[in-house]
């Protein structure tokens, strides 16, 4: 009986493992196939998943910042958004490429591999201040969970609207930041 108990737990630790090791490839090899186990996820679970209890934060604001320098220290280009994904353990940094516009992920581990890529008709305008000075502007410390941050544009205003969780994986702030002189817009606590 008490081995039926940690079953599910055990899957889930297994699942994510394997998604983990998915993409994991040296030397430019194909990925070898891997086998996912799919769990139905118990009545506890889902309750805690839902109140946001499911994934804790990996990466603090350092972390994610120091990811956006590493992308823009081999893709030269602007910095337009970032996201964390707490239950793969990587960062998504998008950058300004010219006219496109291209997602890359880092890995825990450091590697840096291009997801997605758009042509964009927009021009980003100059003058706006980047996401270090963004971050600095909503006051998130360097040990604040940044959960995602990205430049937008909203009636002509150009703006930062950055999301802060709390270590439990919850939605501590959003705060939106004017992207060209670094004032407050609004700072909410959900």
């Amino acid at each position: 009986m008490t081995h039926r108990r940690y079953l599910p737990l055990a899957l889930t630790a297994l699942t994510c493992a394997a998604l983990g090791l998915a993409g994991c490839t040296q030397n430019g090899a194909a990925p070898r196939e891997t086998e996912t186990v799919t769990q139905t996820p118990t009545a506890q679970q889902e309750a805690s998943s839902s109140a946001g209890h499911a994934y804790a934060p990996f990466a603090d604001a350092d972390a994610v910042v120091a990811a956006a320098h590493a992308v823009v220290a081999d893709h030269p280009g602007t910095v337009i958004g970032v996201d964390t994904d707490n239950r793969a353990h990587n960062i998504t940094v998008t950058v300004r490429e010219g006219a496109d516009e291209v997602t890359y992920t880092v890995a825990e581990g450091g590697q840096i591999r291009e997801s997605d890529r758009d042509r964009e008709d927009d021009a980003l305008p100059s003058g706006l201040i980047d996401l270090s000075r963004a971050l600095e502007a909503a006051r998130v410390a360097g040990t604040d969970y940044l959960d995602d941050a990205e430049i937008d544009e909203d009636s002509g205003r150009w703006r930062w609207e950055i999301s802060v969780d709390d270590a439990d994986g919850h939605d501590l702030r959003e705060v939106v930041i004017d992207a060209r002189t670094g004032e407050i817009i609004t700072d909410t606590t959900p």
